[in-house]
């Protein structure tokens, strides 16, 4: 329902409030979000409402915009390794 705190909730878990009190447990773990990098690499992430897109770069060059957390090797990788199949 609206007005439940649902979306403050995932503003708290994502890193976008601080929570003056209490914590988070995530898969049985304390999870207390620090940078937003680590809120991705632990399998967090989230999109706004008036989500822009980069109209010069494909769907998939979008897409993988916010791929580079899931990887060893950063967006720059990913990007090279993008170009590289596509020619």
């Amino acid at each position: 329902p609206n007005g439940a705190g649902k979306t403050t909730c995932f503003n708290l878990i994502t890193g976008l409030y601080r929570a003056d009190e209490g914590e988070f447990s995530l898969l049985g773990q304390r999870y207390k979000p620090q940078a937003i990098d680590k809120v991705a690499q632990a399998g967090i992430a989230r999109t706004f409402q008036n989500l822009r897109l980069f109209n010069e770069m494909s769907v998939l060059e979008n897409v993988m915009v916010g791929c580079h957390v899931r990887t060893r090797n950063g967006l720059w990788a990913a990007i090279a390794r993008h170009r590289r199949a596509k020619a």
